[in-house]
């Protein structure tokens, strides 16, 4: 080989390390920005993860609220017919109003037996007006919820009102 031969490649090679150090610089910066992105993507994700919960956590007690309702005005209802059984003390189950509303819906997000009823009929007699107000102390599962509506427990009541037949 001659002179001219081995400066020839030599030179190549000294391109083709050219070339694969700028390759490798291109591979280490992208390498670089694909794990800041894997670690936006993360913080990002962990954050929208808590804001679902929080939003299922929410709806839990707004179809809680639904069921409230619902019970309330199966007692109203049973009330304007029976307006003197209020409680198992005062007629047998479940031929009494507290136990209607205990039992109106097969919801299992409420625990039925920590559900406070009140029943306001201040003139039981045909034509006046009876009210059904149920309470429910729920539990809320998310504590990231829990700090903006100011504890583990959210207050929920109902209200229905009917006439007495």
């Amino acid at each position: 080989m001659n002179r001219d031969e081995r400066s020839n490649t030599s030179t190549g090679q000294d391109d083709q390390n050219d070339q694969s150090g700028a390759i490798k610089s291109n591979l280490s910066c992208w390498a670089s920005e694909v794990g800041q992105s894997l670690v936006e993507f993360t913080l990002l994700g962990m954050f929208l993860a808590l804001v679902l919960v929080g939003i299922v956590d929410l709806g839990r007690a707004y179809f809680s609220k639904i069921a409230l309702t619902d019970a309330a005005m199966e007692g109203a209802v049973y009330a304007s017919y029976r307006p003197n059984c209020i409680t198992s003390a005062q007629c047998p189950d479940p031929n009494n109003v507290t136990f209607r509303v205990q039992h109106a819906t097969e919801s299992t997000l409420v625990d039925w037996s920590l559900v406070r009823v009140e029943v306001h009929a201040p003139n039981p007699t045909s034509g006046n007006v009876v009210t059904v107000t149920v309470y429910y102390s729920y539990t809320l599962l998310t504590p990231f919820v829990s700090t903006f509506v100011g504890g583990d427990l959210l207050s929920i009541s109902a209200q229905a009102k009917t006439i007495i037949q």
